[in-house]
């Protein structure tokens, strides 16, 4: 009985094993990319981090501090949408950051990845602000222009 368990346990195992791989080989792109792909991937970044919108490019939003907690700011914008904003890097954003308390008017002026990416923060209420992106849009904890 054991030796019959352990074959239909290894044959099942390999079933599974075989069709994961045929499935995954159907899903990858078996044919060569053009070289209009190829320079497009070259342009593309790798990481949120990595797209940039220059200043030009910018919106601005304005709202009320909802919640503020380490690096993470959520306002309630002035169309009546709530917004959450990382504000960049914990350990920048602590050593550099500036106060928001509920209630708070802001000014956010970024540009949107996969989320919004914000480049200067004024606190309206207090007059405080911080730029957390170079006018190229690179984020200044980088230490450098691009």
């Amino acid at each position: 009985m054991t030796v019959l368990l352990r074959r239909t346990l290894t044959a099942t195992f390999l079933t599974v094993f075989i069709l994961s791989l045929l499935w995954a080989g159907a899903n990858l792109r078996l044919t060569k990319p053009s070289q209009e792909t190829t320079a497009e991937a070259a342009n593309t970044p790798t990481s949120v981090e990595d797209t940039w919108a220059p200043s030009d490019e910018w919106i601005e939003i304005e709202g009320t501090v909802a919640h503020y907690e380490d690096n993470t700011l959520v306002i309630n914008t002035n169309d009546g949408t709530s917004l959450e904003v990382e504000l960049g890097p914990l350990g920048y954003w602590l050593a550099n950051g500036i106060a928001f308390h509920p209630g708070d008017a802001v000014r956010i002026k970024g540009f949107y990845t996969d989320s919004f990416e914000p480049a200067e923060i004024f606190n309206l209420t207090t007059g405080e602000s911080i730029t957390l992106r170079n006018a190229d849009g690179s984020p200044v904890w980088r230490g450098e222009e691009h």
